[in-house]
């Protein structure tokens, strides 16, 4: 009895994907992708960026098939088919694959399916798939203030955060440990305070530091142009990703306070923070300037 429980339930899920759709149901046969046409309905202008995602379901691996074959992929946009927002219906059959959606977010959706069901050879199971998300926010996170990571990771981030169908990336540009993100009128906040002299090697011990603790003494930096910036939030949108900057105040500021002391209360002269913890200076509250240059 528990194996044909279990034989039961494995019947009712036999698609291996994530996240899970909320109904799949297998079929017999599979649905050829390589060489198919990509057909587009319903939409108001032709969906460049979405043929483009399906294109990789006609092409497998960038390579354009001997010759084409009577398979379809159907892509409708339907406002009407009453589908929650972000979802989309898939209807997989031997020569063509029907993707429903009512918004263009659940065409690509449902494209990120069809490419995680597509063997090597970019073969498709036939099925029957409903789905829509449970949480509207889906999100991840990147720290670039004590890693700093260049465009074509962040990009490479995006494309895995899309196939997951997760749609906001929290983007962490300012720390203690670096700002990240180029402001024209403070030059010094990339020239000063997106490098630190020196980072911990191993864990941070927390508290006080003895000598044990040991540093690379190699200086670490880097930040984002506003142009990289303008171009990464544009590539996130094209795959239906909202970028959530993080800019810190009034703590966690030592990169700003190190290219401007003035911001602080003390006087000192800061430097960027070599180590993962948080630091206990802050943004002076007290000077209008430093409202000024939070705005």
């Amino acid at each position: 009895a528990v194996l044909a429980t279990l034989c039961a339930t494995a019947a009712q899920r036999p698609l291996q994907l994530i996240p899970q759709p909320v109904r799949a149901e297998l079929r017999e046969g599979h649905f050829a992708a390589p060489g198919c046409k990509v057909t587009p309905e319903g939409f108001a202008s032709r969906p460049e960026g979405l043929i483009r995602v399906a294109s990789a379901l006609a092409a497998p691996h960038g390579k354009q098939p001997a010759r084409k074959t009577r398979n379809t992929l159907l892509l409708q946009l339907d406002a009407r088919a009453g589908i929650p927002a972000e979802g989309y219906r898939l209807r997989v059959a031997e020569h063509e694959a029907e993707l429903t959606a009512g918004d263009e977010s659940g065409i690509f959706y449902g494209l990120q399916t069809l490419l995680q069901m597509a063997d090597a050879d970019g073969n498709i199971p036939c099925a029957e798939i409903e789905d829509y998300p449970r949480y509207g926010y889906r999100g991840l996170h990147l720290d670039v203030c004590r890693h700093f990571f260049p465009v074509e990771f962040v990009k490479g981030y995006l494309d895995r955060m899309a196939a997951a169908k997760l749609n906001r990336f929290h983007w962490h540009l300012t720390d203690d440990q670096g700002w990240r993100i180029e402001i024209k009128k403070y030059p010094k906040l990339t020239e000063v305070g997106s490098v630190r002299s020196r980072t911990l090697i191993g864990r941070d011990p927390g508290g006080e530091y003895d000598e044990n603790c040991k540093f690379d003494e190699t200086p670490y930096g880097g930040y984002y142009t506003q142009d990289e910036i303008r171009d990464i939030v544009d590539y996130a949108a094209k795959r239906f990703i909202t970028v959530i900057p993080e800019i810190e105040f009034p703590g966690h500021a030592v990169g700003a306070l190190a290219s401007y002391p003035w911001l602080g209360c003390t006087g000192e002269q800061y430097e960027v923070r070599q180590t993962w913890d948080i630091d206990d200076r802050v943004f002076c509250i007290g000077k209008e300037t430093t409202f000024e240059f939070i705005e």
